[in-house]
């Protein structure tokens, strides 16, 4: 966990059970960086759930490990990776989960070079869909099917939400309406300062004033 979260690179387990000391090792490592993290944050960012971070790392690590050894069955896999966890869905939720599923898009990526019919990216995309914030950049999202109300109810996780839209240049967020008014208003009246995201262009396409 320690590489992951320094370094956005996974060191993979063989495949297995996690240790308990393991587990304990990564609830301490997940609460100091989200510390860290937290600095880097618009304000006022949501609270810090640990609960739903540490979901979020051991279902990554199990991910991680059904990328890399290839000889377990589609119904394994899905037995192992739940798509939610028991909690409420609040923004606190999302930001803590997103501090390990950040990587998401780039685990999609690994599994989509091995094999472009592979049971585990189906799996991942449905992550990707259920938790949007990290899944953006990651190309193939049917984003009509995103629930963006969780972002209207916290100013920080709209404003860390639209940073990540401008960043990777993900024109496709823009179909839900609150959520491009948020791009719109970064960028300002000078849509031309985020060249990569061409706001004039998608505007004229869909019949709005560039």
């Amino acid at each position: 966990m320690e590489t992951l979260l320094g370094e956005g690179r996974a060191s993979v387990p063989a495949l297995g059970p996690i240790p308990v000391r393991q587990k304990a090792a990564a609830v301490e490592t997940l609460a100091r960086y989200e510390r860290l993290w937290r600095r880097e944050c618009p304000s006022p960012i949501p609270d810090y759930h640990p609960d739903a971070a540490n979901w979020a790392a051991e279902q990554f690590c199990l991910a991680c490990q059904f990328a890399i050894f290839r000889d377990v069955d589609e119904q394994t896999m899905r037995a192992a990776l739940t798509t939610s966890l028991e909690s409420d869905d609040g923004p606190d939720v999302h930001y803590s989960v997103d501090l390990v599923f950040r990587f998401l898009p780039d685990l999609v990526k690994f599994v989509h070079a091995a094999s472009s019919d592979d049971p585990l990216e189906s799996i991942l995309r449905g992550w990707a869909l259920r938790w949007p914030l990290s899944s953006v950049g990651l190309p193939g999202i049917e984003v009509a099917e995103i629930d963006h109300g969780v972002f209207y109810q916290s100013s920080g996780l709209m404003s860390l939400y639209v940073d990540r839209i401008v960043t990777c240049a993900d024109r496709s967020r823009l179909i839900d309406d609150v959520v491009r008014e948020h791009v719109l208003a970064a960028v300002g009246m000078y849509p031309d300062l985020a060249p990569h995201l061409a706001l004039n262009e998608y505007l004229t396409e869909n019949g709005e004033m560039a």
